[in-house]
């Protein structure tokens, strides 16, 4: 038990690793991409509070932009609407270059080359309308475009604006898109595998904590679909879009509140918990009202309180329960834990810009934590069918143990009698079955000579015999002190007659001995009777007794039938 234990504490330390060296690949800072690099150059941001300035009036020179450190801006959550101010490189102006924007969930922005007409583009674009179909937005660059002269663009979001800008060719522009689109491939088919693994299993086991995690990963998969882009394909309107968002958010809040409570028997074991969780629901519904109504920034002021606040009570539970003796939350915990660090590093984007794009980590942590997951619940139907084992050999004992003769391993007189009531119950037919009475010779002379202990051994050997002459489907039981009761099924009476046979036999050719080494031999007499038309198994044991007491007159040793 020790040793695996250390091993849980193993994995613990090595999830608790991962999670430290994500935060670090996400936020350790790094040298700024240089103009060189990016393409852009003397970066600018101008925040228009009333969102009606237009390019025009951007370009007085009175206008306060911020001038950026480099090629990047980054803004949190406002309904303010913003403006970029830029000029690129000559080593990137040319034929076949584009600006890259990589921000997947803009719902609209403009770009102004100048000299030329603007380039709308977002989600609120039909994909039909955006010239690179990719996660983010490519737009090319003129070809005549003037070095000197700036490129504005306005944008206004619900979303963060964290906003890399560079200039690529078009080159890297189908390296970078398909690189995505691979990348994204493997870690969406990993989710959707496991997310077809739990559902054949929901629909073998039929438990309902496997339906809980299938609604879960349902939604998990609609909602990376949605923030990561590539729903867009699919032309719907931006209503829907944005409807789908919340919704798979809502789905992933409750339908992992209700897989946590599945598991961890919260309404039983941990009732305040279960209850405060059921008001995270009600939450999680006020957040998506508000965000299918269109009021988003609410919306997403309440996601980020249920987001982080719901992983800490369900990982402060599961590790109160792992450290209490539930081992099978070991793989649970370890979910959490990447659950939660990859929206903790997903939200603080909101607070804190990252240097590595954490829609990557966001997905590698979720199909990390949905695999740890799948686990824990394997784990746990483990765990559950072990006790069920456990009950089902426990109860199988107990039956045994109340249906059993303890010396001899035979089945007892209880027994017998329990068999007897259910084919007259069943109202089975009786016919061509026949009884065996096995009674030993003076055995209680034997008792008396050489002890008890001799006799037990005498009973034991004897039971032994009788198994082996009788098929698997006859019972053979101790009816009393040194009486045998055979009950032979689809065996008629010359049949039973040579079993008997073999059995007085085997008892009469037994070595026995006593404790003090003194040889002597037992006999039995043996009475044997066939069921007969109409026959009861009363009629049956009559016949088989006065045969016995036939056999004991004629001098023992010997075999009667009647």
């Amino acid at each position: 038990m020790k040793r695996t234990i250390n091993y849980d504490y193993i994995k613990l330390s090595a999830g608790a690793l991962v999670i430290i060296l994500a935060f670090l690949l996400a936020y350790i800072p790094r040298p700024p991409e240089t103009p060189a690099e990016s393409g852009i150059r003397n970066l600018a941001v101008l925040e228009d509070k009333s969102g009606l300035l237009t390019y025009a009036e951007v370009q007085e020179r009175d206008r306060p932009f911020r001038a950026q450190p480099t090629s990047r801006m980054f803004e949190k959550h406002s309904a303010s609407a913003f403006w970029m101010r830029f000029t690129i490189s000559p080593s990137h102006l040319g034929p076949n270059f584009y600006l890259e924007t990589e921000a997947g969930n803009l719902e609209n922005f403009v770009v102004y080359f100048p000299d030329h007409p603007p380039v709308f583009s977002g989600k609120k674009i039909p994909a039909r309308e955006v010239p690179v179909k990719a996660r983010i937005w490519y737009t090319p660059i003129p070809d005549n475009l003037s070095e000197s002269k700036p490129v504005y663009i306005r944008l206004q979001s619900n979303t963060i604006l964290r906003i890399p800008l560079r200039v690529i060719p078009d080159t890297r522009v189908i390296s970078k898109v398909s690189g995505e689109f691979f990348f994204f491939g493997i870690f969406f088919g990993a989710i959707i595998a496991v997310f077809f693994i739990n559902l054949f299993s929901y629909a073998i086991v039929k438990n309902r904590i496997f339906l809980f995690y299938v609604l879960y990963l349902l939604s998990l998969l609609a909602y990376h679909f949605r923030v990561h882009g590539f729903l867009y394909y699919f032309g719907l309107p931006f209503s829907v879009y944005e409807a789908i968002l919340w919704l798979s958010l809502a789905g992933l809040g409750i339908f992992m509140i209700l897989f946590a409570q599945a598991f961890l028997g919260l309404p039983a074991r941990y009732p305040r918990i279960h209850l405060i969780l059921n008001v995270f629901i009600g939450l999680f519904l006020v957040q998506t009202l508000l965000g299918v109504a269109g009021n988003s920034l609410a919306a997403n002021k309440i996601a980020y309180v249920t987001g982080m606040i719901v992983p800490i009570i369900i990982i402060a539970t599961t590790a109160y329960d792992y450290f209490r003796g539930n081992r099978e939350a070991r793989y649970y915990l370890l979910a959490w834990c990447a659950l939660f660090a990859g929206t903790l590093i997903w939200s603080l984007t909101a607070y804190v810009d990252s240097f590595v794009p954490t829609s990557y980590i966001f997905v590698v942590g979720s199909t990390i934590d949905s695999l740890l997951f799948t686990l824990a619940i394997f784990d746990l139907i483990k765990r559950e069918l072990r006790e069920k084992e456990m009950l089902v050999a426990r109860e199988q004992y107990y039956i045994e143990l109340a249906s059993t003769d303890p010396l001899t391993n035979l089945y007892n007189r209880r027994f017998l009698e329990e068999e007897v009531r259910r084919i007259d119950q069943d109202q089975e037919p009786f016919t061509q079955n026949s009884m065996i009475m096995i009674d030993l010779d003076n055995f209680r002379e034997v008792n008396e000579r050489f002890g008890h202990m001799a006799g037990d051994a005498i009973l034991i050997r004897i039971s032994e015999a009788i198994q082996k002459r009788i098929k698997k489907s006859d019972i053979a039981c101790r009816y009393g002190g040194d009486e045998f009761l055979l009950l032979l099924y689809n065996t008629l009476l010359p049949g039973a007659r040579d079993i008997a046979e073999q059995v007085r036999q085997d008892i009469a050719r037994m070595d026995l001995a006593s404790e003090t080494g003194e040889k002597f031999t037992i006999t039995a007499s043996i009475g044997v009777s066939e069921c007969r038309a109409e026959d009861s198994f009363e009629g049956l044991f009559l016949r088989a007794d006065h045969a016995l007491l036939k056999a004991k007159r004629s001098g023992r040793n010997s075999i009667a039938s009647l």
